[in-house]
């Protein structure tokens, strides 16, 4: 089984199935594209044209979720979705939050072009980080939160984001989320996490939100 990621830099999404590589330790080829300027050969294959797609063989995988959880079930002898269909439905659920209540407004907040814009953000993310801390049962997010699992998987790129944030800012963004912490640092610190963006991936992002003139780097 031959496996080929189609990626880009900056991308949280692809970051999760890239976690998942690592924590599998599975061969793979990687090619990053410019979102900005989709090839054609991208556009034909992916059937919503975002990454990340996964080839596998000839098949096109998409949508991170989806790719996450065939490595899950086709690499590796241990499984990071939980056994119990309970928790693996939390697990599943906490996929959808970290999209929607983390992904989305980091991704706006990132390239708010001014402060009128990023303030409300601002505080739309910690109202989410609030819930996200009521909603852990143990260390870690995933299962029953006694192992590092997939829900873990689904919201570390947020983290990686925000530790840029903080460098940048000087501002803790956890001072008021201190149960947090602890995992967080963990998450980071895990190989599969902090070797899951490029080397040049500060300087990627900083481009990015360059493009878009964000208030962040002028504040």
């Amino acid at each position: 089984m031959k496996l080929h990621l189609i990626s880009s830099k900056v991308c949280p999404f692809v970051q999760r199935s890239v976690i998942l590589l690592k924590e599998k330790e599975v061969s793979h080829d990687i090619t990053y594209i410019d979102l900005s300027n989709k090839p054609d050969w991208f556009l034909a294959r992916s059937p919503r044209g975002k990454v990340p797609v996964l080839l596998v063989d000839d098949t096109v995988l998409f949508e991170s979720q989806a790719i996450c959880e065939f490595l899950d079930e086709t690499q590796g002898q241990t499984r990071l979705m939980p056994n119990d269909p309970v928790l693996r439905a939390r697990d599943r659920a906490w996929f959808a939050f970290a999209g929607e209540e983390l992904f989305g407004p980091q991704y706006r907040l990132l390239i708010a072009p001014d402060q009128a814009t990023y303030e409300p953000l601002q505080a739309q993310l910690s109202d989410s980080l609030t819930r996200l801390e009521d909603g852990k049962s143990g260390f870690w997010l995933s299962g029953n939160g006694e192992t590092f699992g997939m829900a873990d998987v689904a919201v570390a790129p947020f983290f990686t984001r925000l530790r840029l944030l903080e460098r940048w800012t000087g501002r803790s963004w956890l001072a008021s989320h201190a149960q947090l912490q602890p995992w967080v640092n963990a998450l980071l610190e895990r190989p599969s996490i902090s070797q899951s963006v490029p080397s040049d991936f500060e300087r990627e992002m900083r481009h990015f939100m360059d493009q878009h003139n964000a208030h962040l780097l002028h504040a």
